[in-house]
């Protein structure tokens, strides 16, 4: 029989996942130095209690805690074999390698990953919204972000020779380490994502319910969730809002 890890940080965070044929989950995992295999499931709707459930298996993915950095957090960004929908509630166990398995992850609703800077579709923010507006899960809801570093959205102020930043200097780089930007203004030296509207975003449902009223943080992000701000919805997700959101300094 498997017994329950009892280590707090065993159960996997799930930040994100993208349905259709197959399932594109992301999230972290941090536990004691090991290998763990992390299963993936897909439910009509979660447990009341937001951890769990797993009516359907969607598939598993291993990873490993490093002994040399036992506080190590890995990211995961992995696509399994099941098939899931908008709106069905994704969860994760972790197993060791004496088959101890931990207990389930909190939800996540699929179709809430932001994976683009795009005003609209697939992956944009709008897309999000909407389809959490659509959910009919009552508990509170997190749209996550997985913005890949060569997204057309990606950029950073190039150096103006003087004092501060300028708008003049928005430069898109591709770069995953701001470090390695050559000419990244020392005022502002970090990269961010920019989300530019062509129209306002749809309205938060119900508005100021916590179920949709938070956004989760880019993988790596130091923050954690934050606040959609009206000013944000009303001009568009740029600047100090998206680079908290993200995690930049």
């Amino acid at each position: 029989a498997r017994t329950r890890l009892v280590h707090p940080a065993h159960d996997p965070v799930l930040i994100g996942a993208v349905p259709g044929s197959t399932t594109e989950i992301v999230g972290t995992f941090n536990s004691l130095p090991g290998t763990y295999t992390l299963d993936f499931y897909d439910s009509p709707s979660p447990d009341p209690t937001g951890f769990g459930q797993g009516k359907t298996w969607l598939g598993s993915t291993t990873v490993t805690i490093l002994s040399s950095n036992p506080t190590d957090t890995v990211r995961f960004d992995v696509f399994v074999n099941g098939s899931s929908n908008v709106g069905d509630s994704i969860t994760a166990t972790a197993t060791d390698s004496s088959g101890n398995t931990s207990e389930f992850s909190r939800f996540v609703v699929a179709g809430l990953l932001v994976t683009n800077t795009n005003d609209s579709g697939d992956g944009s923010l709008r897309q999000a919204i909407t389809n959490a507006d659509a959910s009919s899960i009552t508990l509170p809801k997190t749209i996550g972000f997985n913005i890949a570093a060569n997204d057309a959205g990606h950029v950073y102020y190039a150096d103006n020779g003087g004092s501060g930043v300028s708008q003049n200097n928005v430069t898109p780089t591709t770069a995953s380490d701001d470090t390695t930007i050559p000419n990244i203004d020392s005022d502002w030296a970090h990269s961010w994502w920019s989300i530019h509207l062509t129209s306002a975003l749809p309205s938060i449902t119900p508005p100021g319910a916590p179920a949709d009223g938070q956004l989760g943080n880019q993988p790596g992000s130091p923050f954690g969730a934050q606040p959609i701000r009206p000013q944000a919805i009303d001009r568009g997700l740029d600047g100090w809002f998206l680079d908290r959101l993200f995690g930049r300094r």
